[in-house]
């Protein structure tokens, strides 16, 4: 819900433009709002909606591609409205299934009008999009099972930077983290949301609060960090640290410096279904993982062998994976030598570009894309 530096709150905002690495960014209005309240939020969905389509209805070229990504929902259908002005093609990008990310986290019921209306805006952009890509093969065989056309739809999974997130980063340091030094460090590092379930580390906190070389760091922001915060002082976790939202260039440092991270989301069988992120980043870092997600992400940690699996919102058994690695530092190497193996095979930037053009073909109906992307005659708004 904040404006950063050097960005306005003025509507005029909408007609800027900047160059960056690059690419031309187009930059939209939108009023600001934190992920919590049902009308603020949603008057920040739908001023971005409304300013990114009229900004679209104004550029200096006409499209022949348009990509819209999900979540949030309507930021697809601004792109849905530009495809439709210029009549290009629209692909629609699913990292998150809507609405039924919003039952998981409790935010509505399935026979409630919300997830009603968003259910027919989900239906209607799948029916239109020349080209659906998706981040797991849960999502591909959920939308099957929604009637969508197997063949318009590509499987492409998160990636990572494995020049930026690597090991042998120097740790980060500062007041806070002085306590650290000779502590096997226990992280998470995200947003701090209702689907993530963050209070189950501070319950395994609280199991641990007697190991004095054990410490919890808590990276991020969001909608449950003030709830988190007071959970915090209730129980008494002087072995948790929390910091605010860092910049993405230092994330690196606080790997380094972790022991073990966690990755963790609410018990849900839709959230069997995904593959966070960060996952990704914390393999690339050559970090051991405890999982606290079933389904394609417990899978993917079985196949590259890179961390130990828990139950989501079990605290014991998070505990328990915790206490095995703080022992057992031979572990902890091996399974991070494995996740940095299997990132830098599979799962780089590079790769996922070339299955993303690959993706993409189908909708452009053209000859394969030229590597030099910047030579190519065809245009791309996403």
């Amino acid at each position: 819900g904040r404006i950063y530096p050097g960005f306005r709150r003025r509507f005029w905002r909408v007609f800027d433009r900047e160059q960056y690495q690059g690419v031309t960014v187009y930059r939209a209005w939108l009023y600001p709002a934190a992920n919590r309240g049902i009308v603020r939020r949603s008057a920040n969905y739908v001023s971005f909606c409304l300013s990114a389509a009229v900004r679209g209805y104004l550029l200096d070229f006409k499209p022949e591609v348009v990509i819209g990504t999900s979540p949030q929902l309507l930021c697809a259908q601004a792109a849905g409205f530009i495809a439709r002005h210029y009549g290009a093609r629209f692909v629609f990008e699913v990292r998150d299934l809507w609405p039924e990310s919003l039952v998981a986290v409790n935010a509505c019921s399935p026979d409630s009008r919300l997830y009603r209306a968003l259910d027919r805006l989900t239906q209607n952009l799948y029916r239109r999009a020349s080209r659906i890509v998706v981040v797991t093969d849960e999502f591909r065989r959920r939308l099957v099972e929604r009637g969508v056309d197997p063949a318009r739809i590509a499987v492409i999974q998160n990636g990572v930077d494995a020049e930026m997130f690597r090991p042998g980063v120097t740790p980060a340091s500062s007041a806070e983290l002085a306590g650290l030094a000779g502590k096997f460090t226990v992280s998470y590092i995200g947003t701090l949301g209702m689907a993530h379930s963050v209070s189950t580390i501070l319950r395994a906190a609280e199991l641990l609060r007697a190991r004095d070389d054990i410490h919890f760091l808590i990276v991020g922001n969001g909608a449950e960090r003030e709830n988190l915060l007071r959970e915090r002082r209730k129980r008494r976790l002087d072995n948790v640290t929390f910091l605010g939202q860092q910049p993405w260039s230092a994330i690196p440092s606080y790997l380094a410096l972790s022991g073990a991270c966690v990755v963790h989301l609410a018990r849900s069988p839709l959230f069997e279904t995904v593959l966070p992120s960060k996952m990704f980043e914390i393999m690339a870092a050559a970090r051991p993982l405890i999982l606290g997600v079933r389904g394609e992400a417990a899978r993917l940690l079985h196949e590259a062998q890179c961390g130990l699996a828990c139950k989501p919102e079990s605290p014991e058994q998070m505990r328990d994976a915790i206490t095995q690695l703080a022992a057992d530092p031979d572990l902890c190497r091996r399974l991070g030598q494995n996740g940095r193996d299997y990132v830098v095979r599979h799962a780089s930037f590079q790769q996922r570009a070339t299955e993303y053009i690959e993706a993409l073909q189908p909708a452009v109906n053209a000859e394969p894309v030229p590597a030099d992307a910047a030579r190519s005659s065809r245009r791309l708004l996403v």
